[in-house]
């Protein structure tokens, strides 16, 4: 818990379903999903390619391997979109802000909470999770998606998370599995299982879950 709200995290390898299951769990949940981890920090690194920070020329640039010239994306959105070819620089991008913004190591994620964020997607790196895990996260969820090549960036495993699901068919079906996950979420809240936390009108939101 961060600020006072209940949070869950969804993991996994790249394209795996991260974001939709995202979407479904908010729903269900009844909380808020605003924005993937790299959307929180588009908005800062733009900024700072376009004043300068990340050209070669500047010798004191944050990360030392990065290199981005101020020209080099014509805009905001394509620098996000061409993530997926660096997602690497997208990592240690977010770790440096991390580190650096806030404190306990946790900067962005508490950032995206703080924001009104519930649903952080996208926790790359073992150390920032496990940071996540004392701190911030309630719930760990990881999706597996058969026959999607492991992502290197990715460095822990559903081994971390406290559910999996299995996201093998139709979004359909991933949306039941979200929704039958929830309902289990909820009652485990209920009766204390993963938190002291309780969410306000908890029993209609199950109620809603089991019925809808």
């Amino acid at each position: 818990m961060w600020d006072g709200k209940f949070v869950i995290s969804i993991s996994g390898d790249g394209e795996c379903g991260k974001d939709t299951a995202a979407l479904f769990f908010s729903k269900y949940l009844g909380i808020p999903y605003l924005q993937s981890t790299s959307a929180c920090v588009v908005d800062p690194w733009w900024k700072e390619i376009q004043d300068g920070w990340w050209s070669k020329s500047n010798l004191q640039r944050p990360i030392k391997d990065i290199i981005i010239e101020p020209d080099y994306y014509p805009s905001k959105q394509d620098f996000h979109t061409d993530r997926r070819n660096r997602r690497m620089d997208w990592v240690a991008y977010i770790e440096h802000f991390n580190m650096n913004y806030g404190h306990l190591g946790v900067g962005l994620y508490a950032k995206a909470v703080e924001d009104g964020n519930q649903v952080l997607t996208g926790i790359r790196r073992t150390d920032q999770f496990q940071r996540c895990l004392d701190y911030i996260v309630d719930v760990a969820i990881w999706i597996n998606r058969p026959g999607t090549s492991h992502d290197e960036s990715q460095e822990y495993d559903a081994n971390m998370c406290t559910y999996v699901i299995e996201n093998d068919g139709t979004i359909e079906e991933l949306q039941d599995k979200c929704k039958d996950l929830s309902y289990l979420i909820l009652t485990d809240l209920e009766y204390g299982k993963h938190t002291a936390v309780w969410i306000e009108n908890m029993m209609d939101v199950i109620d809603n879950i089991h019925h809808g």
